[in-house]
């Protein structure tokens, strides 16, 4: 990347970029944000819409990562201009998602609400199952947080359906967690009896076990066993939640 910058800037551009994007993904955040900061005014003065997409989004996510979300929003919605002036609707929609998140996390939820539906429009538009079910995750997290909880629950419930179907193991065990999760918090606010609330949050969690252990998960596996034990003081079992708590630990 140093030999390129002065003869190819958008080379050179996007290869800070994938550099920072690496940094990233082993969480070496300062040398990510240092590569990222170069590959940006590179794309700029190469006029390289797409790498400058690659760049803004690379810096979004690492303010995500931080927590810095009104910074992160900032990068993403320069994104979201950029891919709807190349009429791109897959990053469209990944925008959409990303600004929603930040919005979520800044708890303007009618407005993450807002981005999450445009998200699905946009994916149903381009076709694209994964992407709808992935939007219903994050509008059923939304729901849940709200308190709509059955919404929530039913919205997710779909979403994991499709995962399913997809063969998506990863996205698969996170509504998993999401869904039995809801369940324990939102038990008061579920038509179903108490017997049913506590043998579908054993479905939904068990199943995030058994698929985060089988794709080596440990964020995942970690939240089911966490969740495992909380059902089981639900349903009075202490054994059973001490040996998962223990698990977790």
């Amino acid at each position: 990347a140093d030999h390129a910058h002065d003869l190819w800037p958008a080379l050179a551009g996007r290869m800070y970029s994938m550099l920072g994007f690496s940094f990233s993904c082993v969480n070496d955040y300062p040398r990510s944000y240092r590569a990222l900061a170069k590959a940006k005014p590179l794309a700029l003065q190469a006029n390289d819409h797409k790498g400058l997409v690659q760049v803004v989004n690379g810096l979004g996510s690492y303010y995500t990562q931080l927590g810095q979300y009104e910074e992160a929003l900032v990068e993403f919605q320069q994104a979201r201009a950029l891919t709807v002036e190349d009429g791109d609707i897959s990053s469209q929609a990944s925008c959409a998602n990303n600004v929603g998140i930040c919005l979520q996390e800044l708890k303007r939820f009618s407005e993450a609400r807002k981005e999450y539906e445009h998200c699905w429009r946009l994916s149903m538009q381009e076709g694209s199952p994964e992407g709808q079910a992935r939007a219903c995750v994050r509008l059923g997290s939304i729901f849940l947080q709200q308190g709509a909880v059955l919404r929530g629950v039913l919205c997710l419930r779909k979403a994991s359906m499709v995962f399913q179907e997809l063969k998506l193991l990863g996205d698969l065990a996170d509504a998993s967690v999401l869904l039995g999760r809801g369940i324990i918090h939102g038990r008061d606010k579920l038509p179903w009896s108490v017997a049913d609330q506590q043998h579908r949050a054993a479905v939904f969690l068990n199943a995030a076990l058994r698929v985060s252990k089988a794709v080596d998960l440990h964020p995942t596996h970690m939240a089911s066993r966490m969740y495992l034990g909380l059902l089981a003081l639900w349903c009075g079992d202490a054994d059973e939640a001490v040996q998962q708590v223990e698990s977790y630990l």
